[in-house]
């Protein structure tokens, strides 16, 4: 963007130069027309795509505010989300939350933010060109910590994506209007705000996510 103004400017001063001294040619004002046209354009469009990513940039920060820990269960807390998730989801896809109940002292926020970004990577990734699909979510009760086990009934992730799932603007889509935030906010929510860890377990059919964190706060 930046060098693109600049050469114009020296164009600019060139053309100037050789219209004061009467030197400039028909041939000359139009080849620099068709150039500063081009420049402004190209300065226009690393413009636009220098604010798309500043934006992103703040949607990754912003989904990392968090209010204070509080203390929940993560069972009656995902039951009561996953109903009003699934009410919002195609008559044609299932979510079923069901394990053991577990107080915890965190960040409720966060993990309902974690699970509304994984079911829409099924529905938009994992349910393409298939008649039904079925998420669940399994809870339990690890001591210390508690697991909370995603899975869809979908395409899965292929080899090639796992690598880079949790990378900022990854896509499997790409220009198709994604983002590629959506598996990167779900990281960094577990990771910075639950002081957990998540992580995608191959299975014969559908995807499968691990998400571990402590019940207290540190």
């Amino acid at each position: 963007m930046v060098t693109s103004a600049s050469c114009l400017e020296d164009k600019l001063k060139d053309i100037s130069t050789l219209l004061n001294d009467q030197k400039l040619s028909a041939k000359q004002l139009k080849g620099f027309l068709e150039d500063a046209s081009e420049m402004l354009s190209m300065t226009a469009k690393n413009a636009s795509r220098a604010a798309d990513l500043i934006a992103r940039y703040k949607m990754v920060a912003a989904s990392l505010d968090t209010s204070d820990a509080v203390n929940f269960d993560v069972l009656d807390y995902l039951k009561q989300r996953g109903t009003l998730i699934g009410q919002s989801l195609d008559q044609s896809i299932t979510l079923d939350v069901y394990g053991s109940p577990c107080q915890v002292v965190s960040h409720p926020e966060a993990l309902l933010k974690v699970i509304s970004q994984l079911v829409n990577n099924s529905c938009v990734h994992g349910f393409v060109d298939q008649p039904f699909g079925k998420i669940t979510i399994e809870v339990k009760d690890e001591g210390e910590n508690v697991m909370v086990v995603y899975e869809d009934n979908g395409v899965g992730i292929g080899e090639v994506d796992q690598q880079q799932m949790f990378d900022p603007f990854y896509t499997s889509q790409l220009g198709q209007g994604k983002l590629g935030l959506g598996l990167n906010i779900a990281y960094n929510s577990v990771a910075q705000v639950l002081k957990g860890s998540i992580h995608y377990e191959h299975k014969e059919q559908g995807a499968r996510f691990v998400i571990r964190f402590p019940k207290t706060q540190q």
